[in-house]
């Protein structure tokens, strides 16, 4: 484990066990990263000048991205962070969420600006290479 998956348990372990949700400020939060900007109020992404049209799941997965710019997250914690503590599945749901959102916003998907695949550890959005 990191120090930064280790820190996403723990946290997570407390909320499972106080009940607690993610804050209403956390929610509608608004910022920008490079070209995006995310609009918690609205429930919307703006990039290009155009608002991206997403289901909940890739709203939350892009968001979540977009707050930790620059950093590999494990597929564990994008599952605990998006599908919660409860999910039954296979981490490949990752996958193929990741998949669609690169359709959406990579100008050409297979081979990936934004959102790069760290090999062994799951995904990180990047900047570098963005004009």
């Amino acid at each position: 484990f990191s120090i930064r998956e280790l820190v996403a348990r723990v946290r997570a372990l407390f909320r499972r066990t106080s009940g607690e949700s993610p804050s209403h400020q956390e929610r509608k939060e608004s910022f920008s990263v490079g070209p995006f900007v995310v609009d918690g109020e609205r429930h919307e992404i703006r990039y290009q000048g155009g608002v991206l049209h997403l289901p909940l799941k890739e709203f939350m997965l892009l968001k979540l991205l977009l707050r930790n710019s620059g950093r590999a997250l494990t597929r564990e914690i994008i599952l605990e962070q998006i599908w919660g503590p409860n999910f039954y599945g296979d981490n490949k749901t990752v996958d193929v969420h990741i998949r669609r959102l690169r359709e959406r916003i990579e100008p050409d998907p297979t081979t990936p600006h934004f959102i790069k695949t760290v090999r062994g550890v799951g995904y990180r959005f990047d900047l570098e290479n963005v004009d």
